[in-house]
């Protein structure tokens, strides 16, 4: 199972760093709508307890292309202040423990400097690696997808 979850992690990470380069031959990742609804995926605002592993390697592919410094709030739902080195758009990136088992990252555009490219960010949100968790949000706000249909959906204009 853990080889499993390693193979897809490895093919995510191929396909998603392939997306972000697309993204920033065109502008940068924040000018792309369907793109700051993964990153932008907080458990909190539905009020679940869970981590979605899309929006944790999203995030940890993307980082590089920000300056990130303390946040003005520094409590767990701001802990640095991230600021697009291409756009100057700003957000607020934070992290919270659940439990032993469950944290999760958060990135909460605070001011789009970009503008938009690509399609409207739709629902449910098609994932690849998909939720782990405690509680999890109905079906109509996120489902199980393949590689093919999570990069379609990041990738269409």
């Amino acid at each position: 199972m853990e080889q499993d979850y390693q193979q897809r992690h490895t093919e995510a990470k191929n396909v998603y760093q392939s997306v972000i380069d697309g993204y920033m031959a065109s502008a940068c990742p924040c000018a792309f709508p369907r793109f700051r609804q993964i990153a932008g995926i907080n458990c909190v605002d539905s009020g679940d307890s869970y981590c979605c592993f899309d929006t944790e390697l999203l995030l940890a592919l993307i980082k590089p292309f920000f300056d990130v410094s303390p946040s003005e709030r520094n409590d767990e739902c701001a802990n640095e202040k991230w600021v697009c080195k291409t756009c100057g758009s700003e957000y607020e990136w934070g992290w919270s423990d659940f439990s032993i088992h469950v944290n999760r990252q958060k990135l909460a555009l605070t001011n789009l400097r970009a503008s938009t490219i690509g399609k409207a960010a739709g629902k449910p949100i098609p994932l690849y690696l998909g939720l782990f968790g405690h509680s999890y949000p109905p079906p109509s706000e996120m489902r199980p997808a393949n590689l093919e249909e999570m990069a379609a959906y990041l990738n269409e204009r």
